[in-house]
């Protein structure tokens, strides 16, 4: 029996992976003390510097101090002596193999593994030794109350990320094994497992699995490289996604988001579609990335927003209005936000407090950010509070904030817009910059289809991308450079796949001249440029 407790108070509902045996919670009952002596001992993790070191010591001697008996500091599990294992800022795998564990920055978790070791997930100091503070606590508790041995019970675990969210009737998902990840994010009190060698049948089951307890088909899409379902039941929601060419399987547990358009509608065509850079002249400096993209009925959907600048949020409303159906207000039916950079985010925070969140229709924001502790451990104060802002500016706006997970395909008018892409995919082990939480992202009219992805990175590209999508998925007629023009050679792979005619090129021609541009933009012959900042240029989608 595998067991993952996620982040549950007392009497609230626990989630498990059980193995084929299903066997009950109660079958495992680890006691700390055995025939007298300790029964377990406390292993550090491979990268333990000298706090870690600390609070594994003061957790040992109070641990002792309960229970009359020495508990060992151990290095590494083989040191251990045939002792149980109490993992110290593991991973969530049976293994203590870093320090940096998959929880969000200062939060915590505690399970127990099928052999009956305890794992305490922590991605900083303080987190380990909050959570080994409460463990000792109720620990204390129980021996005043008679458990002389230690008893290692649910109750006893310490959950620090609230996940009350998970539902009692969420089915387990049972490969007979552990998840290759389990993933808290905290930010939203979620809770992910990534499967590896996993197969479509897999998904097939577990979808039959959820339908049987109850909960309803929100959405599915399935294609040659990858297969997506979201489902929903009294408060829960549940994604499913499976990548054929990787064999992983992801399974994603959370608060149900705003439900947003998942399916195509008929709408009268009165203009013809475009998408258009209304870039600012040349400055000597970057302001960051915005791309409107107008519907057959005149309608918007955007990317990203820009930098602060008055000067931009008198030339972006110009744009919608003078695009927008003669006497209507410009309607934006979806706004997304790759990223947290203030490059790319900062200009619809500005809108929002100025005169022209009046003049303007936005039914929804999309994005999807990590944890906000995790972005100011990386960025400082510059970035703190990043989604909280958004969240104030979708609301004064009178915008939905919607979630965008990866595998999800939205429709707006008779635009198509499918997400390859989210922090979703990302585990904070993986990176270390904002740039990597980027939404991926294709936009599709009758005719045309675009790619978008912000400041994805080498990993994001790399690793997700290029590996779970092939060709025919990534091709496309129109494509962002992506960020700023970054070269590497994985940008490079995407290129050659995209095999655009066309590159929307997110800085001035100036920009272009100073710094070194991809290498395959600079040599691809057959496709065109556009250098934004010089002007708004609009592109017909026909």
């Amino acid at each position: 029996m595998i067991l993952i407790f996620t982040a549950c108070e007392k009497g609230e509902a626990e989630t498990t992976v059980p193995s084929e045996t299903d066997a009950p919670a109660a079958d495992i009952e680890p006691m700390l003390v055995e025939n007298g002596e300790a029964a377990y001992a406390i292993i550090l993790p491979e990268k333990s510097n000298g706090d870690i070191r600390n609070a594994a010591n003061s957790f040992a001697d109070k641990l002792g101090d309960i229970y009359g008996v020495k508990f060992e500091v151990k290095k590494n599990a083989k040191l251990a002596e045939g002792k149980k294992l109490i993992m110290i800022g593991a991973q969530a795998e049976a293994e203590y193999s870093s320090y940096y564990a998959d929880v969000p920055y200062r939060e915590y978790a505690t399970k127990l593994t099928d052999d009956g070791n305890v794992v305490i997930a922590a991605w900083s100091v303080d987190a380990i030794g909050d959570c080994c503070s409460k463990l000792v606590l109720r620990l204390k508790k129980s021996f005043d109350s008679g458990d002389t041995a230690g008893k290692i019970t649910e109750d006893i675990l310490v959950k620090g990320v609230d996940s009350s969210i998970i539902a009692a009737e969420v089915p387990h998902f049972s490969l007979n094994r552990m998840p290759t990840i389990y993933h808290i994010a905290g930010a939203r009190g979620a809770y992910e497992l990534c499967f590896k060698d996993s197969t479509n049948d897999d998904w097939l089951s577990y979808l039959t699995k959820l339908t049987h307890a109850g909960f309803s088909l929100i959405q599915k899409n399935e294609n040659s490289d990858a297969c997506f379902a979201v489902l929903s039941k009294n408060g829960t929601e549940i994604t499913v996604d499976y990548w054929s060419a990787t064999k992983e399987l992801a399974i994603l547990v959370d608060k149900p988001s705003y439900q947003a358009p998942l399916k195509a509608e008929s709408v009268a065509a009165t203009t013809a579609p475009v998408v258009i850079e209304p870039g600012l002249e040349y400055d000597g400096a970057l302001k960051g990335m915005c791309y409107v993209i107008k519907a057959s009925d005149g309608s918007f959907v955007i990317v990203d927003s820009g930098d602060s600048d008055p000067k931009f949020l008198d030339r972006l409303y110009s744009v919608l209005k003078d695009n927008c159906p003669e006497g209507n207000k410009p309607h934006i039916r979806a706004w997304f936000i790759t990223h947290a950079h203030g490059d790319h985010m900062n200009g619809i925070v500005d809108i929002a407090a100025s005169k022209y969140a009046a003049l303007i229709k936005c039914d929804a924001v999309y994005s999807n950010m990590p944890h906000e502790s995790y972005q100011t451990a990386y960025d400082k104060s510059t970035y703190a509070g990043r989604i909280s802002k958004l969240e104030k500016a979708a609301k004064t706006l009178g915008a939905d904030y919607v979630i965008a997970r990866t595998g999800q395909t939205y429709y707006f008018a008779d635009l198509e817009v499918q997400m390859l892409g989210s922090v979703d995919d990302m585990f904070l082990t993986e990176y270390n910059d904002l740039d990597e939480t980027s939404l991926v992202l294709t936009v599709k009219t009758s005719s045309k289809k675009m790619i978008f992805t912000g400041d994805a990175g080498p990993v994001v590209i790399g690793q997700y991308i290029m590996k779970r999508y092939t060709a025919a998925t990534i091709k496309c007629d129109i494509s962002q450079a992506n960020s700023h023009g970054a070269n590497n050679s994985a940008h490079t792979q995407f290129y050659k796949a995209v095999d655009p005619d066309i590159y929307l090129w997110p800085a001035s021609i100036e920009f272009y001249n100073k710094h070194t541009p991809n290498k395959h933009i600079e040599s691809d012959s057959s496709a065109k440029i556009v250098y934004s900042y010089n002007g708004i240029y609009a592109i017909e989608l026909n």
